[in-house]
């Protein structure tokens, strides 16, 4: 059984020490840090994105903490220059990012692959082999056994396999159906563009 495991998580990501500022409980100077939080949502641990950060004023000697709503106006105009925006790790978005990344990244590959192919299908040799998506969803093999001009002759391998991996184990002369099919180019290149077609070789 899968587990889910999604969530928010507090983190602190920047702290600073002024030494010229009183801390406003035990009055001791140089005590106060100004530390800046951020909550993250997170799915199976990894974030995704960030939607909360604050300021809070925390003294180490006294444990005093507040917030910037609870100081008075002095102190929150002499914390001003320690608690200015700063930019938020990039790794609490890397959840988005990847999210954004790999598809993109995928339909790049994909799209290069798929243009070598659509090369390597103008300059065609007997005796060239494509691995192909059935349409149960298993893999195969055909090869063509002639040429004329665009017009072409194939033979199918007359056994399939779950995964394109195993593709080499079928690959045997007397696989290979006796009955040649026509197609041609341009039938060809749609089956690679609609990803019918996932390699060429020989």
């Amino acid at each position: 059984m899968f587990i889910y495991n999604y969530g928010s998580a507090p983190i602190k990501y920047d702290s600073k020490r002024p030494k010229n500022i009183t801390c406003h409980n035990c009055k001791e100077k140089g005590q106060t840090f100004v530390n800046r939080y951020l909550k993250y949502f997170y799915i199976l641990y990894i974030p995704i994105f960030t939607y909360k950060y604050w300021t809070k004023y925390e003294c180490v000697r006294c444990k005093f903490s507040a917030n910037e709503k609870d100081l008075t106006k002095e102190l929150q105009e002499a914390y001003r220059p320690y608690k200015k925006k700063k930019i938020l790790p990039i790794w609490t978005f890397s959840g988005l990012l990847a999210l954004i990344i790999i598809p993109l990244a995928y339909n790049i590959f994909t799209s290069n692959g798929n243009q070598r192919m659509l090369n390597q299908v103008d300059f065609l040799e007997i005796n060239q082999k494509f691995d192909f998506k059935t349409e149960s969803d298993n893999y195969s093999i055909f090869k063509v056994v002639n040429i004329n001009t665009n017009k072409l002759g194939i033979i199918y391998n007359k056994l399939e396999v779950k995964s394109k991996d195993n593709l080499v184990e079928i690959d045997s002369k007397n696989n290979y159906s006796d009955d040649t099919i026509a197609s041609s180019i341009a039938e060809l290149k749609n089956w690679i563009e609609e990803d019918k077609i996932i390699y060429i070789y020989k």
